[in-house]
């Protein structure tokens, strides 16, 4: 009975007969690879030609909207007319400007901490509770124990020279530090634990060894 390979006794036959199933076999394979080339460029194709009629017609719709807005102005954005009318708003009947707080708007009230956002406090400087400036966002006072006053000094106008401010002294313990609007008051209590306001520390926080620096947004 033959099996899989019927001419089991005749090497030739054998030969010849796997030579033929090979080469089936390549045709086969080309034929699959030539379908599938085919499909996948069909496929690349009608992708390629729906994004161009897709940003055909966005062109067209901001062309036509575009031509809408000029022929009726009403249609026009309005962002760049918001300002006008605030402003228009913001005047009496005989051209005064009016307050803020008469339009119910409350006035942004700048402060120390906003300024110097994103500036790294060199000494281990800590905000410090300061009796005399207490609840006042224009005024910070920090501290510190491990660093001598000029150390303090030295060490902060290096931070804010790389933040864009210019420092120049202001007397032995001052300095004025200035950056476009920005313009700040700074000064170094050597010896804060000392201080009183009403016959209390001004600063209880305070050891004999503590140095405050006090800064202040300058008009």
């Amino acid at each position: 009975m033959a099996g899989y390979w019927p001419f089991r006794g005749d090497i030739r036959a054998r030969l010849v007969y796997g030579y033929a199933l090979g080469c089936l076999f390549l045709e086969t394979t080309l034929v699959f690879a030539l379908y599938v080339w085919i499909i996948v460029s069909v496929l690349a194709l009608a992708t390629q030609l729906a994004r161009r009629v897709m940003l055909n017609r966005s062109r067209a719709g901001q062309e036509i909207s575009a031509d809408s807005s000029v022929a009726n102005p009403q249609l026009a954005p309005t962002t760049a007319l918001v300002g006008v009318s605030n402003a228009a708003s913001a005047t009496t009947d005989d051209h005064r400007p009016i307050a803020r707080s008469q339009l119910g708007v409350e006035p942004v009230v700048r402060s120390v901490s906003a300024v110097l956002a994103g500036i790294d406090l060199p000494c281990q400087l800590t905000p410090a509770i300061d009796r005399a400036r207490e609840d006042d966002l224009q005024h910070l006072s920090l501290m510190t124990d491990t660093a001598s006053p000029a150390e303090v000094g030295g060490s902060v106008a290096d931070e804010l020279e790389l933040a864009g401010f210019v420092v120049v002294s202001d007397g032995d313990d001052g300095a004025i530090a200035t950056r476009s609007t920005d313009v700040l008051g700074m000064r170094i209590i050597s010896e804060p634990s000392e201080l009183l306001i009403e016959g209390n520390a001004r600063y209880p926080e305070a050891r004999p060894n503590s140095v405050v620096l006090e800064i202040w947004l300058k008009d």
